[in-house]
């Protein structure tokens, strides 16, 4: 028998296989179960069970078999191999009982590999969920099949469940969605439900658990599971409060409306002009005080427009600005009208810079003081000529009486 054909080929299968009898040791062991727990030079034949697996006798081992099975896996078994290193396994065990009593067939394969690699993957799990719980995002995944929904600790959170709440999440989110929301919201996973789309997202109103206020929600959705004829068995989704960024986008929008009506609705020209002279934008003041319609007026450039005695000293401070020697200035300027007459402008100039503090572009503000400069110019040429004629008679009764 200890020579039979079977025996024979049993020595050589490549899975690590071994006998143990009703004694308690290994009555046969092939070269890959050898090899395995480290008898590369010998045999484990006749090395007792306590040595190798963590079972003290035959009825240890043989109670992981519950009647009336007659074998058993068992998933992860710390084994010993020869120099006493820990060696985890995935055993099979299988028993019979012959003329010899009891007896045990074990077959084993080694599964450091797998540890190794579930602890890393339980670590990068851990890592994710401290990240995901730091972000406070929850996590949901929904199975349509059962219309059933399971949710994340992060999840419970961020809508204000207990973790010992017994509340059905799936009722408790439907009666808190916002009724004008709670159409579109059921939408976004129907539609990844349907196969319509792989990921689909939202962003919704919520009521807080003391029913005191609204806050948003952004829910991105996807396609998580498909069974073997493609039908979809789960969507997994991530859920993030969002309310602080919407207060944000809710007040740049109201501050740039709010600029974008002082820009347009005012008397007085407003332009921004980038660095090298185009025109932005212009409200329709300016195009009224240069006298050009908006899309002949962004042909041309502050340059073209500039009156020549002024152009030097512009182009002087302009290079300040950008030089970043001055932040802004204002000066009286001549600029030339679309009739060819001459525009008298109370000029304010400043620059903006980007995030990173380069020139970006400049903002003008032009007042026409056309008619204050001709009032002061004819309010100098009355003074001149009274100041003439009062010197005028007095010069000349000095000449007569001398």
């Amino acid at each position: 028998m200890e020579h039979s054909p079977i025996l024979q080929a049993f020595k050589y299968v490549g899975v690590p296989v071994f006998t143990i009898a009703s004694d308690g040791s290994v009555s046969h062991s092939n070269t890959a179960a050898d090899s395995l727990f480290g008898y590369t030079n010998d045999s484990m034949t006749g090395q007792k069970i306590s040595h190798l697996l963590p079972v003290e006798s035959v009825a240890e081992l043989h109670s992981f078999i519950h009647p009336p099975a007659i074998d058993a896996n068992i998933r992860m078994m710390m084994a010993k191999s020869k120099d006493g290193s820990p060696l985890p396994l995935a055993v099979y065990l299988t028993s019979w009982t012959d003329e010899k009593g009891l007896q045990h067939a074990v077959i084993v394969r080694d599964i450091s590999e797998e540890m190794k690699l579930q602890k890393v993957t339980t670590n990068e799990l851990k890592r994710a969920n401290t990240a995901i719980l730091a972000a406070k995002i929850g996590v949901f995944e929904h199975f349509p099949k059962e219309n059933r929904t399971v949710v994340s600790q992060s999840w419970r959170h961020l809508i204000g469940l207990a973790d010992d709440d017994t509340a059905d999440v799936q009722e408790e989110w439907r009666s808190r969605v916002h009724p004008d929301d709670l159409g579109p919201a059921d939408k976004t996973i129907q539609v990844c439900l349907d196969g319509d789309t792989d990921i689909a997202k939202l962003e919704y109103r919520f009521r807080s658990k003391e029913d005191t206020h609204w806050f948003w929600l952004c829910a991105e959705i996807s396609v998580s599971q498909r069974d073997e004829e493609g039908r979809i068995t789960s969507v997994i989704g991530v859920v993030k409060d969002v309310t602080e960024r919407r207060k944000t986008e809710d007040s740049l929008r109201l501050n740039t409306e709010y600029f974008r009506s002082a820009f347009e609705n005012t008397s007085i020209g407003h332009a921004i002009i980038a660095l090298d002279g185009r025109w932005l934008r212009v409200n329709n003041a300016f195009c009224e005080l240069i006298g050009f319609p908006r899309e002949e007026l962004v042909k041309t450039n502050l340059r073209d427009l500039t009156h020549p005695d002024d152009l030097e000293d512009s182009c002087k401070h302009i290079a300040l600005l950008t030089a970043g020697e001055i932040e802004t200035y204002s000066r009286e300027r001549r600029y030339i009208r679309a009739n060819g007459q001459t525009l008298w402008g109370k000029l304010t100039v400043s620059l903006v810079r980007d995030e990173n503090g380069v020139p970006d572009h400049i903002i003008v503000q032009l007042m026409d003081i056309t008619e204050q400069r001709q009032l002061a110019q004819m309010k100098g040429e009355f003074v001149a000529t009274i100041s003439h004629e009062l010197r005028t008679p007095l010069t000349d009764s000095v000449a007569q009486s001398g």
